[in-house]
């Protein structure tokens, strides 16, 4: 049946269903966890995720929180970045510590040079007994 000219059109306003009112509960979530990772610096990863999938959700089915789901994206992405750059350079840090054996060798010079080994055969077990003696 075509509307006519004259005729009005109804215009109903349908119900909100009950899953779209408040807010996203992963995009709650997700910002909470990106805001706890700057108190701990844990949590980045979890918020990162979490704020994702909350994001895309309040997309989806129109539900409050995209502005907390993307906020927790983006503190979120920018924590977990600053966090791997810290893990890596701490990693070249230590790597770079233990393979350089006169860094070590300058740290125990002053424990080596007060203490001494005395070595004593014991004839019995047939093995040497070593002893640390420091002054």
């Amino acid at each position: 049946m075509a509307e006519t000219k004259g005729s009005v059109a109804k215009k109903t306003k349908e119900p909100v269903a009950k899953e779209h009112e408040g807010y996203n509960g992963l995009a709650v979530a997700g910002f909470v966890c990106s805001v706890a990772g700057l108190l701990t610096g844990l949590s980045f990863l979890v918020g990162l995720i979490l704020s994702s999938i909350g994001l895309s959700k309040t997309k989806k089915t129109g539900q409050g929180g995209h502005g907390m789901a993307l906020a927790g994206v983006i503190i979120g992405a920018i924590g977990t970045g600053l966090t791997l750059i810290c893990v890596i350079i701490f990693t070249i840090f230590v790597v770079a510590l233990v393979n350089n054996t006169s860094v070590w060798e300058n740290a125990f010079d002053k424990f080596h040079s007060k203490c001494t080994y005395e070595q004593q055969y014991d004839s019995f077990k047939h093995k040497y007994n070593y002893e640390l003696i420091c002054e």
